[in-house]
């Protein structure tokens, strides 16, 4: 059973990670890495599973904003993060981890908001708290939140790895939000997608966290939620304000 947010008033601060929270790159990198599969050994793997792997692999593995500069950092990043993929996923033997490059390459990806994502902040800034993005990202986020997905009407602080220098999971990364912009941590609330990079550090500092847990990794948290809409139930409403009834 989710625990309801336990201020005495409403949240004055509703915070999110982005990348695989708010908004994930289309197409999937599971159902990329499904058809490459699929395409050069003959193997159907359910894109579903692909995706507990990726989850099971950013946990050992996290790329960084910070250090990571180059080209040929990010390439050799990615080379050992790709054989641990598909040594999880038993195909590595049969698919060279350098081949999901050209697989990626093949597309033309685009970020996009996750279903109810739009609807579900729209409500929360209606009810009164301000948005919060708290992000592992290079500077593109801001181009990417307030162009690409004209996000920015709704979106009031953007806090950007790259730009100070400190990343996920460093719980400094988090309070150094608060303290730029005079935010109570007791009157915020936060939602990641990581259980290493979002929900440890976040709690760490006091702040109320959710987990997003779609892959279902962590069903025996009281913390974990399964969509970004499951938060308006766990929130107390403002005067006059009703709920919003996102698809599925």
């Amino acid at each position: 059973m989710n625990a309801a947010v336990s201020h005495s008033s409403h949240p004055s601060y509703a915070l999110f990670d982005f990348a695989d929270t708010l908004a994930e790159l289309q197409p999937g990198r599971q159902d990329v890495v499904a058809d490459h599969i699929q395409h050069m050994v003959g193997i159907q793997v359910p894109a579903e599973h692909i995706a507990r792997c990726y989850k099971t692999v950013d946990l050992v593995m996290q790329y960084s904003s910070v250090r990571t500069r180059t080209t040929a950092q990010r390439a050799e990043f990615y080379l050992e993060y790709n054989q641990r993929l598909l040594a999880l996923l038993g195909v590595l033997h049969k698919v060279p981890p350098e081949s999901l490059f050209e697989a990626f390459g093949r597309y033309e990806k685009h970020w996009a908001l996750k279903p109810g994502v739009r609807e579900t902040l729209a409500e929360l800034h209606g009810r009164g708290p301000k948005i919060g993005i708290i992000s592992n990202f290079d500077t593109r986020l801001e181009q990417i939140v307030h162009e690409r997905l004209a996000f920015g009407g709704i979106v009031d602080h953007l806090h950007i790895s790259q730009s100070e220098g400190i990343e996920k999971p460093d719980p400094r990364f988090y309070l150094g939000f608060f303290e730029k912009h005079g935010i109570p941590i007791g009157r915020s609330f936060y939602l990641g997608d990581s259980y290493l990079l979002d929900f440890l550090p976040a709690t760490s500092i006091g702040l109320k966290t959710w987990l997003l847990d779609e892959a279902e990794l962590y069903t025996h948290c009281p913390e974990a939620i399964r969509r970004v809409p499951d938060l308006l139930s766990l929130l107390p409403l403002s005067r006059h304000i009703q709920p919003i009834r996102s698809s599925p």
